[in-house]
């Protein structure tokens, strides 16, 4: 299995380097102040969603005022915790799981 993944590891650099197409940046003339550059096959049109004709049913607007909660800092150990230990349970019961076998194949 080694032999196999070292050969596919090899191909692929002699693929990316012999076989492979270098890519090449060009400068555009129509660019942002940051640098992003638009081609000129691109539209800069916004496109505009197209609105059913018939008005559906009143959905109100959620209110700016409404604001949620976020947990608060010992809420938030709480669950880093309750996830911790979790995980050393699992780790637990797979270790178990696994010196069981081991036993049962020595005996």
């Amino acid at each position: 299995m080694k032999k196999f993944t070292i050969w596919l590891f090899f191909l692929m650099i002699v693929n990316g380097l012999f076989v492979g197409s270098t890519a090449e940046a060009t400068v555009k003339s129509v660019s942002t102040d940051v640098g992003i550059v638009f081609t000129d096959d691109q539209e800069q049109t916004p496109i505009v969603p197209k609105l059913p004709s018939t008005p559906g049913p009143y959905i109100p607007k959620p209110s700016p005022s409404v604001k949620g909660n976020l947990p608060s800092m010992g809420d938030l150990i709480t669950s880093l915790i309750w996830t911790l230990l979790g995980c050393a349970v699992l780790i637990l019961f797979v270790g178990i799981f696994s010196l069981k076998k081991i036993m049962l194949r020595i005996a």
